[in-house]
């Protein structure tokens, strides 16, 4: 979860808290859809990080799958083919894309090779490459594409769960927002439990951030109800 979306679950759950020991009336209908919106963004956090992990993941392993695409086949293919085969036209048959260029430009690229490849297969197993190296370097390519396939997935996901945390923010705050219009004016006869809620219902966190002004402790333990 990222660091606004804790920020305003923290900020929730204090609003929750104090209403929990301070009631209220005419607050339930919001202090339910708050408890909702706790409850979820909990949920979309979860699924938020566990997004960021597959992603990671992913990302590690697209990696390790392109490099091994790169130096076990498409270099020593490229290598020998113009080098050693002798044949014309091997410099552009076998010419290898800029080691930086995107996933899809390497793919293209090592399929094109593949397929070259194939018209020398028995050359290139001459000059030293296993009889099999078109079988393990097809297989690379599949792995490499998989591998971006569910990166893409991943990076799909997890911009669903950003999306989906963002509105239960908005939905929290616009809680917040109405039950401060509804406990504000019960309060103004108690003014150190209003002091309270106004530290505890501010965007940030309580005494810093947004609002500023020190940390108003008060000893609100007891159910405390304000008609």
């Amino acid at each position: 979860m990222e660091k606004k979306a804790r920020s305003a679950l923290r900020r929730f759950r204090r609003v929750q808290e104090f209403l929990g020991t301070t009631e209220v009336a005419g607050t339930k209908v919001k202090r339910d859809e708050l408890s909702e919106v706790v409850q979820e963004m909990s949920s979309s956090g979860e699924e938020q990080d566990a997004s960021d992990r597959l992603a990671r993941g992913e990302t590690a392993r697209q990696r390790a799958l392109r490099g091994a695409v790169w130096n076990r086949h498409m270099v020593p293919i490229s290598r020998i083919a113009r080098r050693t085969l002798g044949v014309p036209g091997m410099d552009t048959k076998f010419f290898l894309p800029p080691k930086r260029a995107d996933n899809e430009a390497i793919l293209a690229a090592a399929r094109g090779m593949a397929q070259a490849a194939e018209q020398h297969a028995q050359a290139f197993a001459q000059q030293g490459l296993p009889a099999e190296f078109l079988t393990d370097f097809r297989s690379a390519i599949d792995a490499l594409a998989g591998a971006l396939t569910v990166r893409v997935q991943g990076l799909r996901r997890r911009k669903t769960s950003r999306e989906a945390l963002a509105e239960l923010v908005k939905r929290g705050v616009a809680a917040v927002d109405v039950l401060d219009a509804i406990v504000t004016p019960r309060l103004e006869d108690q003014p150190e439990v209003l002091a309270a809620w106004k530290s505890v219902k501010r965007p940030g966190e309580p005494g810093g951030g947004s609002g500023g002004g020190a940390v108003v402790e008060v000893d609100i333990t007891p159910v405390v109800k304000v008609a």
